[in-house]
């Protein structure tokens, strides 16, 4: 991989990452909706997230938080 590469991979994960704090707020093994204030269980991640009737956000978001986040830390760098 070259330094360019690397360099984008960095990018896509801090934008990533950025991303879905500006959407979802992690609080030990809860996700919440932050337009919403819903929250969804970590250990029920393979259900789909039901945001508040009167959300603002609800057709915006995710049904899978918890997944897209695993997926951004999948690109986390190894340890050096």
């Amino acid at each position: 991989m070259t330094a360019r590469d690397r360099n984008a991979a960095r990018y896509r994960l801090d934008g990533g990452l950025t991303e879905h704090a500006r959407q979802w707020e992690v609080d030990g093994d809860l996700i919440r909706c932050r337009a919403c204030g819903r929250g969804h269980l970590a250990s029920k991640a393979g259900e789909s997230f039901v945001h508040a009737a009167d959300c603002a956000a609800r057709s915006d978001f995710a049904r899978h938080p918890w997944h897209d986040l695993a997926a951004l830390l999948r690109d986390l760098p190894a340890v050096a």
